[in-house]
């Protein structure tokens, strides 16, 4: 009976908790992004490091750093859209946490032809997504089950009055107890359960440039990810179903490496051309630490366990150019190779198709020391109705960005920008249920740029 009753966590051990961009890349990596989506053409800023590292070729000499950090709140929401057992239709499950710390750090370092760059962000997952009254898959399952384990104790009940022997009569009235105390502490689970998230893969990436007659600048990097997941799913019922607490639950860790290239050119002073190419991250977790281990070995969830939950490699291109003197107009587009990549769970596979992104911008230049920009973008999910994540919607997103610079002193520029994301609700089947996915969001970020020698 443990290793049926494990099986109903098989659909909350999911994991990735992306913000913007594809499937698992991120695009949110600085306060510019956030203030103007379109970035495949930076060449001013640091964040070039990330987003164009060609770009960092046509850079001022001299070290410049760049330091941000986001502010994001967030709604995401799963609700029943027909009535399952006791759960009315309509009832919405969602997570509400705010997101205080999510910082990048850029470095260029730009000498004659040659540039030397680094930078540090959160390159997959983001964070924290905490469901307090479970979610709907979850309550599915729970509901799923219980009504398996009634069936069975009527069943045996049945069997025990039928009964001639009087032993047979008491096994058979054993079996329908035990079955009718897993059915009850099944239903009351339905409703009081928690799930916890927590979805990170912090990366590093150094690399240098060349600049060629200032008119082409090629670029080569190499990024390193790290990757850090726990899942916790938590009832007040779970001891009575196996006897090992409360709390089930799970660690991952991964560690990957690729190469990025880039090039960018410059025409008539006026037209930027880049394109960049991040080659797909092999990211091979190993499950380091179980609790509830007899449920967890249940879906076969064990220390030592592996899988891959992989970035897949994604072209970056862009294209920019200056109307006039103070006004800069340009567009980005990223594909994400989605099927190149192996998007595996602790406890299973997923398949996506592939996706993209268009954005639209300009950087408008009031004076010496202001600068206002703003921007709006599109982005196409790899999704299907049977395809997706109900703690972690993949929505196909509008979002419209805006925000300033300021340079109160030659050395140092202060920005900040600000992101409205508006997601299309769709609904993903599961179990034969319809579920109604959704998301709100909103981006806050300010960040500072020091330039040195």
């Amino acid at each position: 009976m443990k290793k049926s009753i494990a099986l109903l966590f098989a659909g909350a051990l999911v994991t990735g908790f992306a913000f913007a961009g594809g499937i698992e890349n991120k695009t949110n990596m600085s306060t510019g992004y956030l203030r103007n989506p379109s970035r495949n053409v930076e060449a001013v800023r640091p964040e070039a490091s990330f987003y164009n590292i060609a770009g960092t070729g046509f850079m001022e000499n001299g070290l410049h750093i760049e330091v941000g950090n986001q502010f994001i709140i967030k709604e995401y929401a799963n609700t029943l859209a027909t009535k399952a057992g006791t759960i009315p239709s309509g009832t919405k499950y969602n997570d509400e946490t705010f997101v205080w710390l999510y910082p990048n750090i850029d470095i260029v370092y730009k000498m004659d032809k040659w540039a030397f760059f680094g930078n540090f962000g959160i390159y997959a997952g983001g964070g924290k997504l905490e469901y307090s009254e479970g979610t709907s898959v979850t309550a599915l399952a729970f509901l799923g089950k219980a009504s398996t384990y009634s069936e069975q104790a009527k069943m045996a009940e049945a069997a025990a009055t039928a009964a001639g022997d009087a032993s047979k009569a008491a096994e058979y009235g054993k079996t329908a107890q035990t079955a009718g105390n897993a059915a009850k502490n099944l239903l009351a689970a339905s409703g009081n359960h928690s799930l916890t998230i927590n979805s990170i893969t912090y990366g590093e990436q150094i690399g240098l440039a060349y600049n060629l007659f200032d008119i082409v600048s090629l670029s080569a990097a190499i990024r390193f990810l790290q990757g850090d997941q726990k899942l916790t799913l938590e009832s007040a019922y779970f001891n009575a179903i196996s006897g090992q607490g409360n709390e089930v639950g799970c660690k991952s860790f991964a560690f990957g490496v690729s190469p990025v290239f880039g090039a960018h050119v410059r025409l008539f002073e006026k037209l930027d051309i880049a394109a960049q190419l991040q080659v797909k991250t092999v990211m091979k977790y190993e499950v380091k630490e179980v609790t509830g281990s007899t449920l967890a070995a249940g879906i076969g969830v064990t220390d030592g366990k592996t899988f891959h939950s992989d970035l897949p490699t994604a072209l970056n291109l862009g294209l920019g150019y200056r109307v006039i003197d103070p006004l800069y107009i340009s567009t980005s587009f990223n594909y994400y190779f989605n099927k190149s990549a192996d998007c595996d769970t602790v406890i299973g596979t997923s398949s996506y198709d592939d996706s993209f992104e268009i954005a639209a911008g300009a950087d408008y230049t009031i004076n010496d020391f202001v600068l206002v920009s703003a921007g709006l973008a599109y982005g196409k999910q790899g999704t299907k109705s049977s395809a997706n994540n109900v703690f972690n919607p993949i929505l196909d997103s509008f979002q419209i960005g805006f925000g300033a610079e300021i340079k109160p002193i030659k050395i140092l520029t202060i920005t900040a920008g600000g992101t409205w994301v508006k997601y299309f609700d769709t609904t993903y089947t599961k179990s034969g249920y319809d579920i109604d996915l959704s998301k709100k969001l909103f981006m806050f970020s300010v960040g500072a740029t020091l330039k040195l020698f």
